[in-house]
């Protein structure tokens, strides 16, 4: 489940489990909203290394690599345009991709 709480985006993965912003996360134990999975394709968020995880007024959740470079919380913003806020969650790189191919399925796109 998603929520905002103050401003900040949140998840819930377990009962009495919040997960905040920049905190480390298991992909194998949380949802991933099929919105949020429309708005990056599966070939960008293989070439991004990130996860589109959830999308709730107007922030987005991504999950990335424990060490991303920061313009690239930039370059997603600007992708699903100006007004999107975005937020990010740790996850190492393998669960990372194996979470794309999982969610997204064979496709390519």
């Amino acid at each position: 489940m998603f929520t905002i709480t103050r401003g900040e985006a949140s998840l819930h993965h377990s009962p009495g489990t919040r997960l905040l912003a920049g905190q480390m996360i298991d992909l194998n134990t949380i949802d991933i909203e099929p919105e949020a999975l429309k708005l990056i394709s599966k070939r960008l968020a293989l070439e991004l290394t990130i996860l589109p995880i959830a999308l709730k007024n107007d922030v987005m959740i991504v999950a990335v690599p424990q060490f991303f470079r920061r313009s690239l919380l930039t370059d997603v913003r600007i992708i699903l345009g100006k007004k999107t806020k975005v937020k990010a969650v740790s996850a190492s790189r393998d669960s990372i991709v194996a979470a794309i191919h999982r969610f997204y399925g064979k496709s390519e796109n």
